[in-house]
């Protein structure tokens, strides 16, 4: 222990009196929380009544995503600006301490993504990610300068991408049956999970701080830890490490579905980054209008679970054609509309739930045939890169037109591309 705390002691620049009183503030109020049994009393009444609806592990796993939403709500919207500070207001070191993470996080996710196929399990990656997360929540909040933040996020990005990259696995593995139905649960509660932290989360931040807040989330982080726990996994056929990599790549079927994928969000990567500028600069909205237009924009993203009972009917192919239609019918609006309160009535139309059920479970569905966590792991990768692709193209056609136009042409390619999508790959596709 005294050796862990000298090594920590010497990587983050701290004193290790200090760094050995954080820890054990944290085991003592981890102590007391678990002492009052409020975790195992929430937990014990929740497997109780998942146990007598007989939908234990589904029922579970959407109170994990209501406790997760909630807890990450509380500090999601003002750790841009805990960052910032901590860096010295310096726009470039907050980049730094953003974009390096992720890179990070992003390879390792293959790294973890083969390990766990080939063990056949996804729970123990999950379980130890959240734990060893908790941790580096709560070191988190004592950082004082940008090396320490830069070092912790890096630590925070290779213990989170263990979890990051097997979770949609195991929900994937979860979620055998009925998944458009179930995949829309589990957004809405997800999304009233988040809506009611954000409620909170401003009076938490004024009333105490973010560092005391990030303290409390450290202990609160456990939950949907240990709610994993309850859950029972099949072990499944374990597969090679690196068998995954090459036989996905040649898998025409996911290569059509990403294909579809890249296709149908043209529009949303072009131009969604402009929509708040273009409000706030062209539209001449007001700062306030425009909160008000977001939230109100939240909470219409609960459709998802009526987009999961139509994804259920209809098939996520046609789900996936409604969604890329419905963007081409938004930005085209977009562009038409020039008052800033029709603008907000169309912005809070929901297509992104239609569009993330129908994806979601079309992954879900490749998933099957193996290497789940593999699937995913190079799914995230290659939308990474698209993602930077077409931001850069975003950029450049931000510079030659102005936005109205933009929204204009990003609905008409928005109608190309998703009928092309239909009829080239979504239309035939079979798994």
């Amino acid at each position: 222990m005294v050796l862990y705390v000298n090594y920590i002691s010497n990587i983050i620049g701290m004193d290790h009196l200090v760094i050995t009183y954080c820890l054990r503030c944290w085991i003592f109020s981890l102590g007391l929380w678990i002492e009052k049994r409020k975790v195992f009393i929430w937990l014990g009444l929740t497997v109780v009544f998942s146990e007598m609806m007989g939908k234990r592990h589904e029922e579970l796993i959407y109170f994990r995503n209501l406790v997760g939403s909630f807890l990450g709500s509380l500090v999601g919207p003002f750790l841009s600006i805990f960052y910032f500070n901590v860096v010295g207001r310096s726009f470039l070191n907050l980049s730094y301490v953003s974009v390096l993470p992720s890179f990070i996080s992003t390879i390792l996710s293959l790294f973890w993504a083969f390990l766990a196929d080939s063990y056949g399990r996804y729970k123990p990656f999950i379980v130890c990610s959240s734990f060893l997360g908790s941790v580096i929540t709560f070191m988190l909040s004592f950082v004082n300068s940008f090396n320490d933040l830069l070092m912790i996020r890096i630590i925070g990005s290779i213990v989170g991408s263990m979890g990051s990259s097997t979770f949609p696995a195991f929900l994937s593995k979860l979620f055998d049956k009925d998944r458009e139905r179930r995949i829309g649960l589990y957004m809405t509660f997800g999304i009233i999970g988040g809506f009611v932290g954000n409620l909170i989360s401003g009076f938490l931040y004024d009333t105490y701080g973010i560092r005391v807040v990030l303290r409390f989330l450290s202990v609160a982080q456990l939950v949907p830890a240990l709610i994993i726990i309850f859950i029972d996994e099949r072990v499944e056929k374990k597969n090679r490490v690196g068998r995954g990599l090459f036989s996905l790549f040649m898998d025409k079927t996911f290569i059509r579905v990403f294909a579809a994928k890249s296709l149908i969000v043209i529009p949303s990567v072009l131009c969604g980054g402009l929509v708040s500028v273009y409000f706030i600069e062209y539209l001449h909205g007001s700062s306030n209008l425009w909160a008000l237009t977001t939230a109100v924009s939240s909470v219409m993203s609960a459709s998802a679970l009526i987009y999961g009972k139509i994804g259920s009917k209809i098939g996520d192919e046609r789900l996936l054609l409604l969604s890329g239609l419905g963007w081409g019918v938004l930005y085209l609006c977009f562009g038409l509309v020039d008052n800033p309160i029709l603008f907000s009535l169309v912005f809070i139309i929901p297509v992104w739930p239609a569009f993330n059920i129908g994806y979601q479970a079309l992954l879900m569905k490749l998933s099957d045939r193996g290497s789940r966590a593999s699937l995913y792991s190079i799914e995230s990768l290659l939308s990474a890169f698209y993602s930077a692709l077409m931001g850069i193209l975003a950029g450049y056609f931000a510079e030659v037109f102005s936005p109205r136009p933009l929204f204009i042409l990003s609905g008409l390619i928005a109608f190309v591309s998703t009928l092309l999508a239909w009829c080239i790959v979504l239309r035939d596709l079979r798994f």
